[in-house]
């Protein structure tokens, strides 16, 4: 065997062994987002576009070659071009990618989702974003009221007018001017003995300590709650997740599995986002891209993201890919694919006779 012929069974054999890789990438993504297409249609459109970007590649280098007769040169040339541009710039290297970054943070994206939506679906069922909100409105009222409470003992205890007089009736004022179901009538007393002023601060704390309690029942009788159909929602969709989450740990479900998270894990999430869509009045969410995910329509989870060739690209010019490695993907997917092409441009090679 001649050195020319083993070159060119290397370069075949390594070709084969760097664009079965390619195609693999490929058609695990186009399947990810394509999940109801049979997985065979997914590796024969992969192939098929290897290939065609493949002879893209060879134009090109034939075409750039001067030492050889090309026919038709420039359009060779321009076609060569056009293929790569499709069928590896627009279609091989993203997808290649897309398989590269999602089999990286896929199990890390789906626990934080699922993480996230229980914490939501937890606060639902407890009512904590309404319980937060009503014990806020309470401690405030509170506040003002123990303010003019303060004001008041210290205007009975004024060492060079103690008693009541003026200033007590407009500090009780403020009182019912805050809720006139808080109103309290002055304590008649002569006099500005100690033992009087001790009396009359007895009987102001004894009407505070009403209004404070007054205030907690009124507050609390004001909290609202889910109603029983979207709050049974809640507790199904967080169940549901606890069962997920399990069946992920214990092996029995791949996040690798096109069918898996489109048939099983998809729809558990989705379940749950939309079951926190539904109470969402009742949720304090921790960050505004939290709320806009969770209650925007269509609902479109975090994990369905990550299937999707589209949404991981956009995800990753928008910058939420930080600490992902997601530009070494990129390379790699890249050097594939060059490395592919080399090899095959290598085992063709037009050569003059």
């Amino acid at each position: 065997m001649n050195q020319t012929n083993y070159l060119k069974i290397v370069s075949i054999a390594l070709f084969l062994v760097f664009g079965a890789i390619s195609c693999w990438a490929t058609a695990e993504s186009l399947h990810l987002l394509l999940a109801s297409w049979p997985k065979i249609f997914c590796y024969l459109v992969a192939i098929g576009f290897f290939i065609v970007a493949s002879i893209g590649t060879k134009l090109i280098v034939d075409s750039l070659n001067q030492k050889i007769y090309v026919e038709s040169r420039t359009a060779k040339l321009i076609g060569g071009i056009l293929l790569v541009l499709v069928f590896w710039l627009f279609a091989s290297m993203p997808t290649n990618t897309h398989t590269f970054i999602y089999r990286n943070v896929i199990n890390e994206r789906v626990n934080n989702d699922i993480a996230t939506t229980q914490s939501y679906l937890t606060d639902i069922i407890q009512n904590k974003s309404e319980k937060e909100r009503v014990a806020k409105l309470i401690r405030d009222r509170k506040d003002k009221v123990n303010d003019i409470h303060e004001r008041l003992n210290a205007e009975i205890r004024q060492p060079n007018n103690p008693g009541n007089g003026p200033q007590t009736d407009l500090i009780l004022t403020e009182l019912t001017d805050l809720n006139p179901n808080y109103r309290i009538h002055p304590i008649a007393f002569q006099g500005s003995s100690l033992q009087q002023q001790q009396k009359a601060i007895a009987y102001y704390n004894e009407q505070f300590e009403a209004i404070d309690r007054r205030i907690e029942k009124d507050y609390y009788d004001q909290i609202k709650s889910p109603n029983k159909s979207d709050l049974k929602k809640a507790t199904d969709a967080i169940k549901n997740l606890d069962i997920l989450r399990a069946n992920i740990e214990e092996g029995e479900i791949d996040l690798n599995s096109a069918e898996d998270m489109e048939k099983i894990v998809v729809n558990q999430i989705n379940n749950g986002y939309q079951a926190v869509n539904l109470n969402k009045d009742f949720v304090s969410f921790r960050t505004d891209e939290d709320e806009q995910r969770y209650s925007s329509t269509p609902i479109i989870t975090e994990t369905k993201r990550m299937t999707s060739i589209f949404d991981v690209w956009g995800d990753f010019m928008a910058g939420k890919f930080g600490g992902h490695g997601f530009v070494w993907w990129i390379m790699l997917a890249i050097l594939v694919d060059l490395a592919a092409f080399i090899f095959f441009d290598l085992a063709f090679k037009k050569r003059d006779e």
